[in-house]
C-alpha cells in the first residue's frame, strides 16, 4: 500500500473557515469520482490548531500501488480539484511512502 499525504497553507486568512471547508468538501468529493483501483481511502482534516500550526489543511490518500497513485494523479477529476487547490492553498509539501 501507498500513503500520500499532502498539506497546505491557506493563500489568505480572509474567511478562512469557508475557504477550508470549500477545499476539504472539493477533496474529499474524489471518493465519489474515482474508482476504487486508484484510491483505495481518502481523509482530509483541517488544523485544529488555529493560529500557530505551519499548514491548514491535510491530505491522506492510500493506493494499492505506486501505479494506482500515479493513475489518481493524472486523473481528470483530481487534476480538476488540484487546479482549484492551488489557487486557494499555498506552502504544499508532501510525503509520499509504501507501507
Amino acid at each position: 500500500m501507498i500513503k500520500h499525504i499532502v498539506m497546505w497553507k491557506l493563500n489568505n486568512d480572509n474567511d478562512k473557515e469557508t475557504a477550508l471547508a470549500e477545499a476539504r468538501q472539493k477533496l474529499l468529493s474524489l471518493r465519489n469520482s474515482l474508482p476504487a483501483e486508484l484510491l483505495s481511502s481518502i481523509e482530509v482534516g483541517i488544523n485544529s490548531d488555529k493560529g500557530t500550526g505551519s499548514h491548514d489543511i491535510v491530505l491522506i490518500t492510500e493506493h494499492n500501488n505506486w501505479e494506482a497513485l500515479q493513475g489518481y494523479q493524472n486523473h481528470p477529476e483530481h487534476l480538476k480539484i488540484a487546479a482549484y487547490v492551488k489557487e486557494n492553498l499555498s506552502q504544499r509539501s508532501c510525503v509520499d511512502f509504501e507501507y
